[in-house]
């Protein structure tokens, strides 16, 4: 898959006329399902001031903080009534970076996914706080630019 964003994000560029800043991805082998997430740069910063905003920061950070440490900056926005993403900056502790730089970046993903899902799935309440039904939760991180997105699907 690694592979193939550089490709995603010239199809991106030439027929949408879009600049892809990140991208990031997550599969839900469990359930056949999956999630790429374009960020398009952007100087404009727009807020999603949406009900619970500061709660579900409040909670995506507190999880951030028992499975590395608290983000420099967390924000987040919906897609439509069933996509909430979130992005964190600045969440690496030197550990992880250290594990990056021997070459563990795959194993190390791997671990944090399962274990940030874990966490995000048994001790938060944002699906209900929000009102709605969780389908999947969707994790990936850019470890060259210590940069995470969450992506949660509802019914």
């Amino acid at each position: 898959m690694k592979s193939l964003l550089p490709e995603l994000a010239a199809y991106l560029k030439e027929t949408m006329a879009m600049e892809v800043g990140e991208l990031f991805y997550d599969w839900g082998i469990h359930n056949a399902s999956g999630m790429i997430v374009a960020l398009i740069k952007n100087d404009a910063m727009i807020i999603d001031d949406y009900a619970g905003r500061q709660e579900v920061h409040a909670q995506i950070n507190e999880v951030s903080r028992k499975v590395q440490k608290e983000p420099v900056y967390t924000d987040s926005w919906w897609l439509g009534p069933r996509i909430l993403i979130i992005k964190r900056e600045g969440i690496l502790i030197p550990l992880e970076k250290e594990l990056i730089g021997l070459g563990y970046e795959n194993t190390l993903k791997t671990t944090k996914r399962k274990m940030e899902k874990r966490y995000l799935e048994d001790t938060t309440t944002i699906a209900p706080m929000l009102g709605k039904e969780l389908s999947d939760i969707y994790v990936d991180w850019d470890f060259d630019k210590d940069t995470s997105v969450i992506a949660y699907t509802f019914q």
